[in-house]
C-alpha cells in the first residue's frame, strides 16, 4: 500500500466515524500556497471535506469536496507522508 492509499484509508476511517476535527496539509508543491486546513462538513446532509487554503498573497479560500473512493486531485499539490 503506498502513502496515498494509506492517507485515503486514514481519512476514510475518521470521516466515517466523525472524529476528524482538523487536518493540516503543509509544504505544498505549488509555491502560491502556504498551507491548507481541512475539516468535515455536512452540506445538504451529505458529508464533504472542506479545505481552506492559505495563499502567499494573504487570501484564504474554501473548497468543498465530496468524499469518494479516491483522494481529490487537490491533494496532488501536497507531498504525501503518512506515519
Amino acid at each position: 500500500m503506498d502513502n496515498k492509499d494509506r492517507l485515503y484509508a486514514i481519512l476514510s476511517d475518521v470521516f466515517q466515524s466523525g472524529t476528524l476535527k482538523k487536518a493540516v496539509l503543509s509544504r505544498p508543491q505549488d509555491s502560491t500556497l502556504l498551507r491548507a486546513e481541512g475539516r468535515t462538513v455536512l452540506l445538504k446532509e451529505v458529508p464533504h471535506l472542506q479545505i481552506e487554503t492559505f495563499t502567499a498573497s494573504g487570501k484564504a479560500l474554501h473548497r468543498n469536496f465530496l468524499f469518494r473512493r479516491r483522494l481529490p486531485r487537490f491533494f496532488r499539490n501536497f507531498p504525501t507522508t503518512v506515519s
